[in-house]
């Protein structure tokens, strides 16, 4: 791994050491899951989605490691007026530029209040 370019409660960001276009995210402690959970909503996302996430390109096979595009840092003028529901943790640290976009860098923490139940027509 390269240096260190941040770190949260439970994961670092590191630059990916052969890999300008990388970085790599490391899970501090066990149990937290934020990458798998991070990897899944990536592979769930349609295309709307998407174009406001930082593109993951990999993951080890136990979830501890985390391959994402690197994004360029981001002024307070470059926030984006409206963001979708489901990207709550809405800090500038979580926010980046990725081919001249905004999109969120953070995005393995997804509240339970995202989810809902719907009424199902069984038959």
């Amino acid at each position: 791994m390269g240096d260190m370019l941040g770190e949260g409660a439970f994961r670092r960001v590191y630059a990916h050491a052969m890999d300008p276009e990388l970085v790599v995210k490391v899970e501090a402690g066990a149990r937290c899951f934020q990458n798998i959970i991070e990897w899944s909503v990536w592979q769930e996302a349609t295309d709307n989605l998407r174009r406001w996430l930082a593109p993951c390109v990999a993951i080890s096979p136990q979830g501890s490691v985390l391959f994402q595009r690197r994004c360029e840092p981001l002024r307070v003028s470059e926030l984006p007026g409206r963001v979708p529901s489901i990207l709550t943790d809405l800090k500038i640290s979580n926010w980046g530029l990725f081919q001249g976009r905004p999109v969120c860098l953070d995005y393995g923490f997804i509240p339970l209040q995202t989810w809902r139940l719907v009424k199902e027509s069984w038959p």
